[in-house]
């Protein structure tokens, strides 16, 4: 007996437990391979070591842009080229953070402006166009099944009252209430923006706070389930 133990304790041989904890390593880095090809078949890996774009941001303004009062901003405003639109989400995997930014540039709608307040509003993102870091992207089209839901529409429920005269070159905050409707599903959110009045131009930006399981969409594994639609709009009369 003696002679046998020796035998299965020779040098080299290794011991049960270490076995154990050998297939454990290569079950663990299996799964974990899984995971960062599920999420990269879906979205890209580029994302994982891309550098998310900055949230939006009103252009500054130049020192000869002074505060001007008394230029009406009633009337029919309809969005233009340099209004962009998209999502921001973040993403936790494998003990790495990051976010994945998806933007379009095809924006459509309008906004009517009467005694200085924002009467109505209604604009419209096209989803088919949205790009992630730059490219279009296949997973983003089968999530939101961009197919039969190509667009998501926001139409403002009640006015937001600004003031009679809003001075030119000046930024003005306020909160806007609507229903934003995507993927087949009508809600009711509400959010902050910010817009100016230049004199030949309206300019808005801000964030929509979303939970997208909401909305019936589901997000891949390690992407979270909450996240914003930020935009910046450009319109003229």
């Amino acid at each position: 007996m003696d002679e046998i133990l020796a035998v299965e304790r020779r040098p080299g041989r290794p011991h049960v437990t270490g076995g154990h904890q050998w297939f454990r390593r290569i079950l663990v880095g299996s799964a974990s391979l899984i995971v960062v090809l599920v999420v990269g078949t879906f979205f890209g890996l580029h994302f994982m070591v891309a550098a998310a774009p900055t949230p939006f941001a009103l252009p500054a303004l130049s020192a000869s842009q002074a505060p001007v009062s008394g230029l009406s901003a009633d009337g029919i405003w309809t969005v233009h080229s340099g209004s962009i639109a998209g999502f921001r989400s973040q993403m936790s995997l494998l003990g790495q953070g990051g976010t994945i930014v998806g933007r379009s540039t095809a924006l459509g709608g309008t906004i009517v402006m009467a005694n200085g307040d924002v009467a109505s509003a209604s604009i419209r993102i096209d989803l088919t166009a949205i790009e992630i870091y730059g490219k279009p992207n296949a997973g983003f089209g089968k999530m939101v099944n961009t197919a039969t839901y190509p667009a998501a529409t926001f139409i403002l429920a009640k006015p937001i009252l600004l003031m009679a005269h809003p001075l030119v070159n000046t930024t003005y905050r306020a909160r806007a209430t609507g229903s934003l409707t995507m993927h087949g599903v009508t809600r009711s959110t509400t959010f902050t923006f910010t817009a100016r009045y230049t004199g030949s131009s309206l300019e808005a930006t801000g964030s929509v706070p979303v939970t997208f399981s909401a909305w019936n969409l589901k997000t891949p594994f390690g992407i979270q389930n909450n996240g914003v639609i930020e935009f910046v709009l450009e319109m003229s009369r």
